[in-house]
C-alpha cells in the first residue's frame, strides 16, 4: 500500500519540541508528521504536546484525546515509534491488555513475552 509522500524539509521547532509530553518520542513524531501535509500536522502535533493552557478542568482527571491509529500501516508503524517510550515505562497490567487500542500495545506484548522466555532481540 502506498502512504503519504514525505515532507523531509518539516522539522519540529525547539519550543514545539520541548512541548511534546515525556512518554512521547519527539524524534519519531517529527518523522510522523513529515507524512502529512503542513495543513493537517498542528491538529496532530497538539495531541502530543503539553498543552501551554489547561485544556480540562482541575480534578477532571487529566484525560486528553490522543491519536491512536492510522489505517495505513506504515504510518501506524510509525506512530507505533511516537508511543515507545511509553512502553518502556509501562507497568504489565497495561500490557497485557488484550484490548488496549494504545499504538504498539501488541509488539510490546510480544517483546515482553519473548523477554520472559529469554529470547529477548
Amino acid at each position: 500500500m502506498a502512504h503519504a509522500s514525505r515532507y523531509e524539509s518539516y522539522h519540529l521547532d525547539p519550543k514545539e519540541r520541548v512541548r511534546v509530553r515525556a512518554h512521547f518520542d519527539a524524534d519519531a513524531l517529527e518523522r510522523l508528521l513529515q507524512h502529512f501535509p503542513a495543513e493537517a500536522r498542528p491538529g496532530i502535533l497538539a495531541q502530543f504536546l503539553t498543552p501551554e493552557q489547561p485544556i480540562v478542568p482541575a480534578g477532571s482527571g487529566g484525560h486528553w484525546a490522543v491519536i491512536s491509529r492510522i489505517t495505513d500501516p506504515f504510518l501506524n508503524g510509525l506512530l507505533e515509534d511516537v508511543w515507545r517510550p511509553f512502553w518502556a515505562e509501562a507497568p504489565d497490567t497495561v500490557v497485557s491488555d488484550s484490548i488496549s487500542r494504545i499504538p504498539g500495545a501488541e509488539a510490546e506484548r510480544e517483546r515482553r513475552r519473548r523477554a520472559r522466555d529469554g529470547k529477548d532481540d
